[in-house]
């Protein structure tokens, strides 16, 4: 179980696109041109808005809660380790509060 904010995902979007396109970073590509420029970005003042206009969408910051489908700004990340074919649920805080007080 995991609370994940898209602070964080913010914060930790260089190293994520490093780690999925890892086999381009170094080699002068699109990819690695990408992630040179999300490493020059400030992470003490670096927004959603800076992100996307480097990566060219908001894909690798957007948090949606699997139960309601809204995009929220925290999340709950429920089961495996987010894999191809992982039992993995993001829920949001209001869905979470909605869960527990069903009987």
């Amino acid at each position: 179980m995991e609370k994940i904010t898209t602070r964080d995902r913010i914060l930790g979007v260089a190293n994520a696109w490093k780690e999925q396109y890892k086999s381009e970073i170094g080699c002068n590509t699109d990819k690695d041109i990408i992630y040179k420029n999300l490493q020059k970005l400030n992470l003490n003042t670096v927004t959603v808005q800076d992100i996307v206009s480097t990566i060219g969408n908001d894909s690798w910051t957007m948090l949606v809660c699997d139960e309601c489908k809204e995009e929220v700004e925290t999340i709950i990340q429920l089961g495996d380790e987010p894999d191809y074919e992982s039992s993995t649920a993001n829920i949001c805080i209001p869905c979470l509060k909605k869960a527990l007080s069903l009987k």
